[in-house]
């Protein structure tokens, strides 16, 4: 069962969940995916500013590594920086697909070694941006 606290669903409750589709944090606390201990795939949407991020990422740290399937949605312009955090802390993924208005990858992304596959929908990287592709050693597909 999920619980609406202060608007917003309360996930904490599905401790058995491995895949969580369209998480947005318009709608849900990120707080609760510490919860998520069998969490594999996640796609999330960034919607808006997120206050206290970085506290959030470091208290779900151990289960974002867990995952290994990464899908990011940003909306908008300032939703970018708070994406990356949040792919910064997913260090076991294989598969990422970003999608949105990304102008700049995780420069650490060459360090994660499971990374094989890569999909990067409108995101309008700069150029200077290749530098980081030619980086990824396991990189078996990459989708521009």
């Amino acid at each position: 069962m999920i619980y609406e606290a202060k608007g917003k669903l309360e996930l904490s409750t599905l401790g058995h969940l491995q895949t969580l589709d369209s998480l947005s944090t318009g709608y849900c606390d990120l707080k609760d995916v510490s919860r998520l201990t069998n969490l594999r795939k996640l796609r999330i949407r960034v919607s808006s500013s997120l206050q206290n991020l970085e506290e959030i990422l470091k208290f779900t740290g151990n289960t974002l590594n867990r995952i290994g399937s990464l899908i990011v949605f940003v909306d908008n312009n300032s939703g970018e920086e708070q994406a990356m955090q949040i792919v910064s802390s997913c260090r076991g993924i294989y598969k990422l697909r970003l999608e949105g208005p990304i102008a700049k990858l995780p420069k650490e992304l060459h360090n994660y070694p499971n990374l094989t596959k890569l999909q990067l929908i409108e995101c309008g990287l700069d150029k200077d941006q290749m530098g980081i592709l030619e980086k990824l050693p396991n990189l078996t597909t990459l989708h521009l």
